[in-house]
């Protein structure tokens, strides 16, 4: 039933945050390939990882591409990705956007930023075999149902200066 609920909220979560942005006109967005990598322009000339087409088991992401800072991991950019095992973000990486993660099953280790601050919305969930994630002290924010279905992490600490744990994070 536990399992049931969550994934309908899972569900309810994805489909309103797509709504949500259908009705807004925007400019068609300019996506950049180096690689595996398809990225944007985050702020000036630093960049958020858009989408990853590797098969990489072991991922280390680069702290730059095409000569551009990687600050952010973009929403739904690695989601459903089964072949990754383990990933090592750079330290210059302050926020994960939502869903970033979403039903990675296989990865079982992320070595996340010493900078992040902010893990969006269901960025991690469903990764039934992530074992353990040390959140850094600079964290502030976990968004909603962040880690959920994530059974095989059995003890985390939250840093003192996180101020907005969401709902049903750790579910």
């Amino acid at each position: 039933m536990k399992r049931f609920i969550s994934i309908l909220l899972m569900m309810i979560l994805v489909v309103t945050s797509f709504a949500s942005t259908a009705f807004v006109a925007e400019a068609e967005e300019t996506l950049y390939v180096s690689g595996d990598y398809k990225y944007r322009f985050a702020v000036g000339t630093k960049i958020e990882i858009a989408e990853y087409k590797g098969k990489s088991e072991k991922l280390v992401i680069p702290q730059a591409i095409d000569g551009h800072t990687v600050i952010g991991i973009g929403k739904n950019a690695f989601a459903g990705n089964d072949k990754l095992l383990s990933l090592t973000i750079p330290n210059t990486v302050t926020y994960i956007d939502d869903f970033a993660f979403l039903y990675c099953s296989e990865m079982t280790s992320v070595k996340l930023p010493d900078n992040l601050e902010k893990i969006g919305k269901g960025a991690f969930s469903y990764c039934f075999s992530l074992t353990g994630i040390n959140l850094p002290t600079t964290l502030k924010s976990i968004g909603d149902l962040a880690f959920t279905e994530c059974s095989e992490i059995k003890t985390m600490y939250i840093p003192i200066n996180c101020q907005e744990i969401g709902k049903g994070a750790f579910c």
